[in-house]
């Protein structure tokens, strides 16, 4: 997640960007790294770091949400092929950091069924991951989604793009739709922009391809506001992370 600060306006625009380098035409994937669909731990769950590579022995942090949805970084030191147990009881993580170069895959997973819920794949030592969960107390306002696909020698690059949104606990609603039919970058850009109040999770999805083993990137860009009760008095804050 990269950000731009405007410090005179008190807030930040966030750039949530994530790819996902193999899509098929099987079933529906969201576009981040590990592939597949993001998971969610409702009621909350234990996590590990690991990484593939023993040396891999530096520090770093995840971010997400918390089992009561308040946002959370945890701060963490790898010891490589070894587990090590996160504290937090977490409800879904969206961002990770590395503060060295890895060697090995990167995973964030669950303690129990060591079910992978983020990675960072080597040398990089950040996520690529198109979603967000909005904290409670929080809201969002979308600007922005980019979405740029990449074709396998005479495949074909139309592709069926959503962003999807739902309340904690509740379906998925199809927010905005894009066709993609070129392999140049295409994108939507909101004049109003799209609201959405957390606790909430958002996310680019990609509902359908025309071949296997597409490449797809893409970006959701976005105001995050504080509506925590008393914190400032000209009106809520607008904030990132």
């Amino acid at each position: 997640m990269r950000e731009i600060e405007f410090f005179n306006g008190r807030w930040k625009e966030n750039f949530k960007f994530g790819r996902n380098p193999d899509i098929d035409t099987a079933a529906a994937e969201d576009i981040i790294e590990q592939g597949g669909l993001v998971q969610y731990d409702s009621g909350g769950a234990l996590y590990e770091v690991v990484s593939a590579d023993a040396g891999d022995t530096g520090t770093g942090w995840v971010e997400g949400l918390d089992s009561n949805y308040d946002w959370v970084r945890e701060k963490f030191t790898l010891n490589g092929t070894t587990p090590v147990a996160l504290t937090t009881s977490w409800y879904t993580v969206f961002r990770a950091r590395l503060d060295f170069i890895p060697d090995g895959l990167f995973t964030t997973r669950t303690v129990t069924g060591s079910n992978t819920r983020i990675i960072i794949t080597p040398p990089y030592g950040g996520t690529l991951f198109a979603a967000f969960s909005v904290p409670r107390n929080y809201e969002v306002r979308v600007s922005s989604i980019d979405v740029e696909i990449v074709r396998p020698i005479g495949g074909d690059t139309v592709a069926l793009i959503y962003l999807l949104k739902r309340d904690i606990g509740g379906p998925w609603t199809i927010q905005d739709s894009m066709e993609h039919y070129s392999p140049r970058p295409t994108g939507r850009k909101y004049e109003v922009p799209l609201r959405f109040t957390g606790p909430t999770d958002i996310k680019l999805n990609v509902a359908s391809v025309g071949s296997n083993s597409l490449s797809v990137s893409g970006d959701i860009s976005f105001w995050l506001i504080n509506n925590t009760p008393n914190e400032g008095t000209c009106g809520p804050i607008l904030v990132g992370f």
